[in-house]
Formats: C-alpha cells, sequence, structure tokens
C-alpha cells in the first residue's frame, strides 16, 4: 500500500511541475502581444484626459452665456416694463389726468 501512496504523491508533484511549466512559457510566450494594447491603453488615457479638459471649458462657455442670457433677458424686461410704463402714461395724458 505504501507503493501506491508513493506514487500518488510523485503524480501529483509532477502534475503542478509541469503546470507550472506551462504557466512560465505562456506568460513569456504571451507577453509582447501585450506591448502594442498597452500603448494604446496609454493613447486612450491621454485622450480621456483631454476630453475631459475640454468639457470643463465648454462648461464655462456655457456658464458665461447662460449668464449673458440671463442679463440680456432682465434689461429686455426693464425696457418693457418701461415701454409699457411709458404707454400708460401718453393714454393718461390726453384725458387731462
Amino acid at each position: 500500500m505504501s507503493d501506491s501512496d508513493g506514487h500518488g504523491d510523485k503524480a501529483v508533484s509532477l502534475g503542478c511541475g509541469t503546470l507550472i511549466i506551462i504557466a512560465l512559457i505562456v506568460v513569456f510566450l504571451g507577453r509582447p502581444d501585450l506591448g502594442p494594447l498597452e500603448n494604446e491603453i496609454v493613447g486612450l488615457r491621454e485622450e480621456i484626459y483631454d476630453l475631459r479638459e475640454e468639457v470643463t471649458t465648454l462648461n464655462t462657455q456655457v456658464n458665461l452665456l447662460r449668464s449673458e442670457v440671463l442679463a440680456l433677458r432682465d434689461e429686455s424686461q426693464l425696457s418693457d416694463a418701461v415701454i409699457i410704463d411709458e404707454e400708460s402714461r401718453e393714454h393718461e395724458a390726453p384725458n387731462g389726468n
């Protein structure tokens, strides 16, 4: 019985060693294919950074335009109120009031 136990241990050890050798071969032979992929990832990260900067710039421009539109709308409402006030005074003037 001790022989069968001994053979089982050797088979397991040989199996683990074989798996380690296969894993090392895959790591060493598979590594060169990752170079172009890593370069592309770096390029994509740079593009993302540039896009984020552009989005920040565009958001700033939108906020400035929004402020200008609101200011113009306020000015327009004020001038409309003045025109309406002047028109109401013109209508009152002929009556002698």
